[in-house]
């Protein structure tokens, strides 16, 4: 065989066998020494032909082209042309050449291409077998880039006589290898486009010097094009470059469908196009871009073009573009434009999202014009933008420019571009400059319509005054935050498109510079904030913001900044005051002063708790309006310091108000039993217009406001004062003023303060506040003024309720006085004062007998109250506030000044100011003399309608005096009207007469927590100060349940040296807690009840009670009588080691009370301990089972357990319903609960139930809390609960036990504010496999419902659940059978049965419940992070139990569910579950259930559902299946039934399906938006045919037979006649087999209306099989899939009435509305009242009649309808104008069973025919109608 030879080098390759004997020369001669040639063999080629060498090559012998090195010579001159080619073989080869010619050499292959080596250089190239390229640049020496030089180019772009390097460029960029970088050394004059279509890295000579250079004559193309538009190219990189276009056609710039683009240092000018074109780039960054002068300039008609830089999306979108500091300037028309979206056709022809600009960001940069003329458009334009932003960015135009510097939304002339929208639009620290032009049409920013939303944040905006124009925007959201230099004046937004979040207070003229007085301007600016729900905000640069009177905060306010407001006028009164947040008093209620308008009272009807009233005459309710405040008040009252105040007030909103029924209901709930405890009950309106306040302005209480940040200060009275303030959360600061914060009905809200300095007094807080928290870093009392008789420091008083004070550090240096530093009084409940850290080192009190911290209630009855007053004198200085006598009349003060000389006020009108010299006085009646006596009280009662016969109480002075003679008595006279006192008046004395009857107020459960360093020579340091003594009759106490929490008191021994009392208690059960007082005694007074004390005291106790308690704590342990004791004396240890089981178990079985020291007690082996004898235990220690195995007390009497914490138990707390005992109060507070399978398990009676502050963690076999369980006869001995304040986390049980966290049976129980994460029941499954043909299995688990099971067949590895409907019935279970409708395919395991307990936070059958303020989060959530199966029976809120009046089963009716936040998982579930009647479910926040509200399987009579706040549901956000009887579902926001993860589908915002008769429904007043249906009602005759013979029918197919119901449960042919009869499951008719099935159920009386459904995307409203429906006034915004209102077979007597607007701009017949008529054998009427307007010229005006008639049948078992009119359309009248008469009278058009309503206009360019229809569709079974 001959020689073969390598392809390449042509080297021998002998076969076997071959050259035997000869294969040595072979090796050395055709391979050795050829690779040597190969790898370094050097020829010299010096012959030339025709300019042309070709390179040698032969097999296996000395060839040119083998060589490594190649060196052209030209020795003989034969090379005659200007360029000599040399020809290499077409195959792989590297090689050096050197040209030692006078000639440039061409390098290349036969028909490929290669480098020009220019003479005297040397090159390293390589060949590919198709071209010839660089190996390595030969000008860039080791770089591995190829410079344009390397190609021919010259790069002298700038010389006299430059040479174009297009050719040259180009040859570079196709023939340099993949990924090079291509190096242009100097400028290129280019005659054609550059264009580079591979993945190249360009380096140019940098933004300073011209990379290319436009040639004169340059075609209308881009210099530089990167990517052919076609194919998306990645990778490629432009550095260092500069384009001048040279004043030539075409753009500078255009880079197209790259990805990871990277453009660094660009420059791009003197174009006649754009400087830059930008379309379809991704993942792409730019970086210190300059684009200058590009553009052409209007000129001669001829509008400007070109530009800075355009993006088009004609190729795909543009997204996640970055650019840095990328700038166009002077450029004609815009520097930036982003165009049009643009249609996205898919593959399938279906379109795909629309191309657009799609997460650019922008760092840097400016766009800005200069003094160019002729500019037409705006500065940058933003047609089409999604989540794209710009940092630090200026827009600006030169002066008389005449343009937007921002033009945002594609404009209104390119209404093609429907596709345009901009959307998630930032800008951020943004600057615009608008700088004068000569028209006021211009703005820094311009915004067209088609917007969604965009911001603006931190902006600033110089120039011009006019920042943006929003006047042609119609939707949308425009957001401005944080930029107070943007002033509210310069935004044109007539239609309210901004959400400017912030707007500062300099922008309405208020200066803060300390000398300007701002009353006006802020209050202006204040006014209107909160008008338009936007921030105000107050610089914190410059002085103080001065004003000279109250500021008003308003309803709706929010403030933030750092400024500070500051009243410097001289004047302790109102008028000096800072902030006036309302200016409520309670002598509004009932004023000693007649001048004074007073609130008109309303009776209502007896209500004790829940948020609904009922005024006893309804048509009262008219005068309460939604958003209103109103106060719920007792008719008894108390006396006050203006006047007869009411025991009690509740302020609230007013939700809803019913003037036919009398019924509003209230936003805050009424927490206690008012007409109870107080007898009758009136309201009134808090805002009422004929009441002003103090400073004669409409009283206005202030709502829902905020402050954030700001300082106030009065110079010389109250930083905030009045008040009357709902849900208002105010923090300040720094508060500086004589008295801090004095103000009434602080309502839901909360103060804060980081210091506040004050010469008088630092928080009073009075007069009905309810859920008030205030909240204080640093309080000072600043004693520079050194003022006298002082109040107390911190109060709270006037029968407020549920609030507390906390001051963190209080510097109280220099205090002294009778009232308190710290005090809690009159007629207070649940409030408390904590005081961490108090230092008064001067306190004192000037009569000795005062407390520095006090709880105390006086006498409060209803009094008329008589002040002694001098005789008044001429010349004389009065002050407001001062009494005088004249001439036997009573006078007050309303003006200061200096008497007149002589006469003094005369008259006894009220209300009319009598002048006396300077001073101003009015009439009063109770002002006494001096030295009186006698007193007619007869008139004050009569007016109360109390009798004179009746016994009184007269007070002295606040002491009560006795009947009888002389001093300190007094004697009834003249026909029991008035009194003769035993002792004659001194000034300033005050008289109380009242009657016996009259209501005294009592203080109840409040506290005060204080740490202490006390000075001076005070009273006592702590007391709870009962006038018991004053009560009627005197055993009452008036202080109850009230003490003090850690009181620690730090006092020198001479502290209290007049009493020796460190602490004194009065009350009924008051008590201290863990007290430590380091002088003085412990003084239990006669007057204290039942009080328990603890703690140290260092001089002891005295105790003068009867029945109290006093353990005086020392470090050798208790002491004194009844002592606590610590279970270590039993023997416990509490290492957590040592097993404290034995000296547990007899420190339980002693009876005693039982002190838990800090400590882990061990009960490894522990057995439960019996206590029949109350339960007492406190401490701080842990008490520690084994492995959740033993329940450690079986309590069958009372429980009371503080502080301690337990774990590893199976229960805490446990009996059982056979055993004996009843547990008459259990109590747990502040109890840890930890790693236990279970709580608290009662079913003995139980008469109050208590769990307050608690811990549940980590609870994992049974039920946290249990009490009661399903027995009618014994629900009523359950009772009293109160579950508050509770944290529940990781709750979860095992093998189908159900998972209720609060199991409540009884009645009466109260649960709020507890906190409910991850609850969840863990169950099991079982696997089956399928053959295909099998349809029933065997389940090993017993006792299950439905309900509790999930079943799931597994297809491709998924689990796909099998859901069963009403209308699809997929499986059932009945005991362990499990039965498919289909069978399920074959396959191993591929059936999975998975069953579980229910889950529920909160279980109630309790009657009379609230459930209130609770958050559940993480519903079917497991503590490993997965989540149940269960997905059917999740519950946040489960509401079961029978309805009123049902005797079977537990009831649990009457139940209100309010204020909680539920929040689900996944999408499955039930937020809230109701399964009764007379079930109120109002104010809820639910999030993300299957079900929001789902009232399922059960009556519903008497229930509301009204005002909930629901968000993404998956199916419904309300169900209501079965029946009811007077329901109401209103006030509801819904928002997007949308989040079907393919388990469930999304169906309908409010669902009501009667199972039985279900009537009088209200559904109103709902706002529904982003669901697939609005509203939906049926029942379970929707879909039900009659039975008709030899038809065949599916599984789940109704039918009726007479007048049973029948559901097919095997599919088959029905048989020739009869039908099925009877109630049997299993009813066979021919090869059909039938289920009996409940009868028909009806839904009647149904009114739905006003209710507002946007974005709905099917039926607007949908109802079926309905008698009696009615449709008003609802609206629908945006269009649905199908229609509006959407009947379903059959219903009767539908009233629809309902408003349309549409434009046409077409003369053809135009549909307006469409009724579907749905009804059986009856006649509809329609009419319709239509008007059609064209522009402001034509219009047309018609009302028309219908009659129609539908008839339906069964034909071989499929429904026939036929729809007809009934006569001709009757034209009631047609009123034209002269245009509008060849308009078309409206006409009915019918198809299948629609009824459409037509119109017809005529076509006119650019002005459609607006039209609007009033119409009303009535049904009926008369065919008279």
């Amino acid at each position: 065989m001959a020689t073969q030879y390598t392809p390449n080098l042509k080297l021998s390759l002998p076969t076997t066998g071959e050259l035997s004997g000869t294969w040595g020369n072979e090796i050395n001669n055709g391979i050795t020494s050829m690779v040597e040639d190969a790898i370094a063999g050097q020829v010299t080629i010096n012959t030339w032909s025709n300019n042309f060498h070709l390179l040698t090559t032969a097999n296996g012998a000395a060839s040119e082209a083998r060589n490594a090195i190649l060196k052209f010579t030209d020795t003989n001159s034969q090379i005659t042309g200007t360029l000599a080619t040399v020809q290499c073989p077409s195959v792989s080869k590297i090689y050096c050449v050197e040209n030692a010619t006078s000639k440039p050499i061409l390098v290349k292959p036969n028909a490929g291409l290669g480098p020009t080596i220019p003479a005297g250089q040397s090159a390293i190239l390589r060949c590919d077998g198709s071209k010839v390229v660089y190996a390595v640049s030969p000008s860039l020496e080791n770089s591995l880039g190829v410079s344009v030089k390397d190609y021919g180019a010259q790069c002298n772009a700038n010389a006299v006589s430059p040479t174009d390097d297009t050719q040259a460029i180009k040859n570079c960029l196709a023939q340099a290898p993949e990924g090079s970088t291509i190096y242009f050394p100097g400028s290129c004059l280019i005659s054609d486009e550059i264009t580079v279509t591979r993945k190249l890295n360009l380096r140019g000579t940098g933004s300073a010097i011209a990379t290319l250079k436009k040639a004169s004559g340059f075609p209308n193309k881009p210099a530089l094009t990167v990517g052919n538009g076609t194919d998306g190219l990645s990778g490629v990189s432009v550095f260092d470059f500069m384009i001048d276009g040279n004043d030539q056609a075409g753009d500078g710039a255009k880079f197209q469908k790259l990805g990871s683009f990277t453009l660094m240092n660009f420059r791009s000018e003197d174009n006649k196009g754009w400087g830059m074109v930008r379309n379809g780039l991704w993942l792409s960054s730019m970086s210190n871009v300059v684009l200058l002068g590009n553009g052409t300039a209007a000129s001669g008609g001829t509008a400007t073009s070109g530009g800075g830089v355009v993006d088009s999306f004609s190729i795909r979108e543009t997204s996640d573009l970055t650019c840095v500091n990328f700038n166009a300037n002077f450029n004609h028309n815009h520097q930036m434009l982003w165009g049009d979206a643009v249609q996205n056709i898919l593959q399938d022809g279906s379109e795909g999202v629309p191309y657009r600009m799609v997460g650019y960001y922008q760092l840097g940069g400016e766009y800005g014009t200069n003094q160019q003329s002729g500019l037409t458009n705006s500065v940058v334009a933003i047609r089409t933008a999604d989540r794209s932003g710009f940092f630090g960015v200026k827009f600006n135009s030169a002066t008389d420019t005449n343009v937007h510097d921002l033009e945002i939304g594609s404009p209104s002339t390119t209404s093609q571009q429907p596709l345009s929208d901009i959307d998630e639009l930032s800008f951020d620290s943004c600057h615009t400059q608008k700088n004068h032009d000569s028209s006021d049409a211009f703005y820094g920013v311009k915004v067209n319509n088609r917007i969604t939303s965009f911001s603006f944040t931190r902006q600033s905006h110089s120039g011009s005054e006019k920042f943006m124009d929003l006047s042609s925007v119609t939707s949308g959201d425009v957001f401005i935050n944080d930029s107070e230099t943007i002033l509210f004046q310069s935004i044109n937004d007539p239609n309210g498109i901004v959400n400017k979040d912030t707007i500062s207070v300099t922008a309405f003229g208020v200066k803060a510079d300390g000398t300007t007085d701002n009353k006006d301007t802020l209050q202006q600016a204040i006014d209107y904030a909160a008008s338009v729900g936007k921030t105000l905000y107050y610089p914190s640069s410059g002085n103080f913001i001065k004003v000279t009177r109250p500021i008003y905060v308003r309803s709706n306010s929010n403030w933030v900044g750092g400024g500070e407001i500051r009243n410097t006028t001289v004047s302790t009164g109102i008028n000096g005051v800072c902030l006036m947040p309302g200016g409520f008093h309670p002598s509004y209620f009932h004023s000693y002063n007649s001048d004074i308008v007073t609130y008109t009272q309303y009776p209502i009807n007896a209500v004790n708790s829940g948020r609904t009233i009922t005024t006893s005459t309804a048509a009262h309710a008219s005068n309460f309006a939604v958003g209103d405040l109103l106060w719920v008040t007792t008719t008894k009252t108390w006396v006050g310091s203006a006047g007869d105040y009411p025991v009690t007030a509740h302020l609230s909103e007013v939700v809803s108000a019913n003037d036919t029924t009398g019924v509003i209901v209230l936003d805050t709930p009424i927490s206690e039993a008012m007409a109870t405890l107080y007898g009758n009950l009136q309201v009134c309106n808090a805002q009422e217009a004929a009441v002003q306040d103090v400073r004669g302005n409409n009283m206005l209480l202030c709502k829902d406001a905020q402050i954030n940040g700001i300082s106030i200060t009065s110079d010389h009275s109250a930083a905030m004062s009045r008040g009357g303030m709902y849900k208002c959360d105010f923090n300040f600061k720094d508060i500086r003023a004589r008295e801090a914060i004095f103000a009434n009905a602080f309502v839901n809200t909360s103060v804060r303060a980081q210091t506040v300095t004050t010469t008088r007094k630092l928080c009073d807080i009075a007069a009905y506040s309810n859920q008030f928290y205030i909240n204080i870093d640093s309080a000072i009392y600043d004693g520079s003024l050194a003022e006298s008789n002082l109040p107390a420091f911190s109060r709270v008083g006037e029968c407020s309720r549920n609030g507390s004070i906390t001051v963190q550090n209080m510097n109280c240096s220099g205090y002294i006085d009778p009232d308190p530093l710290v005090m809690i009084d009159t007629g207070c409940r649940n409030v408390s004062q904590t005081h961490p850290n108090v230092v008064a080192p001067n306190h004192g009190e000037e009569t000795g007998t005062g407390s520095a911290f006090r709880l105390q209630q006086g006498v409060s009855s209803n009094r008329q109250i008589y002040i002694a007053a001098t005789t008044w004198t001429g010349n004389t200085a009065f002050a407001i506030g001062d009494r005088i006598l004249n001439g036997g009349n009573g006078y007050i003060c309303k003006t200061s000044g200096t008497s007149a000389a002589t006469g003094g006020p005369t008259g006894t009108t009220t209300g009319t100011n009598i002048a006396d010299g300077t001073v101003v006085w009015r009439y009063v009646t109770n002002v006494a003399a001096i030295g009186q006596t006698v007193f007619n009280y007869g008139a004050k009662f009569d007016s109360q309608g109390a009798s004179r016969t009746g016994g009184l109480k007269v007070y002295l002075n606040n002491v009560l005096l006795p009947v009888g003679t002389g001093a300190g008595k007094y004697q009834i006279n003249g026909a029991n009207t008035t009194i003769t006192l035993g002792t004659a008046l001194l000034a300033e004395d005050r008289v109380k007469i009242g009657a016996a009857a009259d209501h005294q107020l009592t203080l109840e459960d409040c506290w005060i927590s204080v740490n202490a360093k006390l000075g001076g020579s005070a009273g006592r340091g702590a007391s709870i100060a009962d006038s018991a003594q004053n009560a009627n009759p005197p055993t009452i106490r008036n202080i109850k349940r009230c003490g003090f929490k850690d009181l620690n008191i730090d006092a020198p021994s001479t502290a209290f040296p007049q009493t020796g009392q460190a602490v004194d208690i009065e009350g009924e059960y008051s008590y201290i807690n863990n007290a430590q007082v380091s002088t003085g005694e412990l003084f239990v007074s006669s007057f204290a009840d039942h009080a328990i004390v603890q703690g140290f005291f260092a001089d002891g106790a005295k105790d003068f009670s009867p029945n109290s308690t006093v353990r005086i704590i020392s470090n050798s342990g208790f002491q004194a009588t009844d002592t606590m004791r610590n279970i270590k004396s039993f023997g416990a240890v509490g290492d957590g080691v040592t097993n404290d089981s034995v000296a547990i178990t007899a420190a339980l079985n002693s009876g005693e009370s039982l002190y838990v020291p800090d400590g882990v007690f061990y009960l490894p082996n522990w057995t439960t301990v019996t206590r029949s004898t109350p339960l007492k235990m406190q401490g701080t220690g842990t008490i520690k089972g084994l492995n959740k195995a033993d329940i450690f007390v079986k309590c069958l009497s009372d429980v009371s357990v503080t502080g301690v914490r337990f774990e590893q138990f199976a229960f805490l707390f446990f009996n059982a319903f056979t055993e004996s005992g009843t547990v008459d109060r259990f109590s747990l507070d502040n109890v840890t609960v930890k790693d236990c399978g279970g709580g608290i398990s009662l079913e003995r009676p139980v008469n109050s139930f208590s769990i307050q502050n608690c811990v549940f963690d980590t609870i994992t076999v049974n039920k946290p809390v249990r009490v009661g369980k399903n027995s009618l006869s014994a629900q009523d001995t359950w009772k009293n609960f109160t579950i508050t304040g509770n944290t529940f986390r990781n709750i979860s049980t095992v093998s189908g036990t159900d998972c209720n966290v609060l199991l409540i049976y009884g009645r009466n129980a109260a649960i709020s504010n507890n906190t409910f994460e991850t609850v969840g029941a863990e169950g099991t499954f079982e696997l089956f496999s399928g053959d295909g043909s099998d349809k029933t299995f065997t389940v090993e688990e017993d006792n299950l419902n439905e309900g509790q099971c999930t079943l799931y067949l597994i297809i491709n590895g998924v689990d796909v659940e099998q859901i069963n409907t009403d209308e699809n019935v997929l499986w059932t279970l009945d005991g362990t059978t499990l039965t498919f409708t289909t069978a399920p395919a074959s396959g191993t395991n591929n059936i999975k049965f998975y069953y579980a307990g229910e889950s529920a936070a909160i279980y109630t059958k309790a009657r009379f419940a609230t459930i209130t303020g609770n958050t559940i989060s993480g519903m079917g959530k497991l503590p490993n992070g997965s989540t149940t199966l269960n997905v059917n029976q999740i519950y946040g809120i489960n509401v079961k139990g029978r309805g009123r009046g049902d005797d079977e089963k537990v009831n649990g009716f009457n139940v209100t569910v309010t204020g909680n936040t539920l929040e689900g998982v996944n999408g499955t579930g039930s937020g809230i579950r109701i399964q009764n009647d007379c079930v109120n479910v109002t104010g809820n926040n639910i999030e993300r259930f299957r079900f929001g509200i789902n009232g399922n399987t059960a009556i519903h009579d008497d229930s509301n559902i009204t005002g909930n706040n629901i968000y993404h549901c998956q199916q419904y956000a309300i169900n209501v299946i079965q029946s009811g009887v007077n329901c109401i579902v209103q006030g509801n926001n819904i928002t997007g039934v949308d989040v079907g993860s393919g388990v469930y589908e999304p169906l309908a915002a409010i669902r009501v399906r009667a199972h039985y008769d279900t009537k009088n429904y209200n559904i109103s007043n709902n706002a529904i938006s982003g669901c697939k249906k609005g509203i939906q009602l049926s029942s379970t005759a929707e879909g039900r045919t009659d039975w008709a013979a030899s038809t065949a029918f599916a599984v789940g197919a109704k039918v009726l037979n007479g007048t049973l119901n029948y559901k097919c449960t095997t599919a088959g042919t029905s048989a020739s006649s009869g039908g099925p009869t009877g109630t049997g499951s299993a009813i066979t008719d021919g090869s059909v087999v039938w289920q009996y099935v409940t009868s028909a159920a009806e839904l009647s009386n149904v009114l739905i209306s006003n209710n507002v459904l946007d974005t709905v995307t099917n039926n607007g409203i949908e109802f079926a099989s309905c008698n009696t429906i009615t449709l008003d006034n609802n609206q629908y915004v945006g269009e649905v899939a199908n229609t509006f209102i959407r009947p379903v077979n059959p219903n009767q007597n539908v009233t629809i009435r309902d408003s349309r607007t549409k434009s046409f701009n077409t003369g053809t017949l135009q549909t307006i509305q469409t009724w579907n008529t749905s009804i059986v054998d009856q006649v509809a009427r329609i009419t319709a009242s239509v008007t059609g307007k064209q522009g402001n010229a034509e219009f047309a005006a018609y009302k028309i009649t219908g009659l129609f008639k539908v008839s339906r049948e069964i034909v071989n078992g499929v429904v026939v309808i036929t729809l007809a009119q009934v006569g001709s359309t009757v034209t009631e009248y047609a009123i034209t104008s002269s245009g509008a008469a060849s308009w078309s009278v409206p006409s009915f058009t019918l198809s299948a069973d629609d009824v459409y309503l037509r119109v017809r206009g005529t076509q006119v360019t650019d002005t459609p025919t607006q039209w609007s229809a009033k119409t009303e569709y009535v049904s009926t079974t008369d065919a008279l109608i």
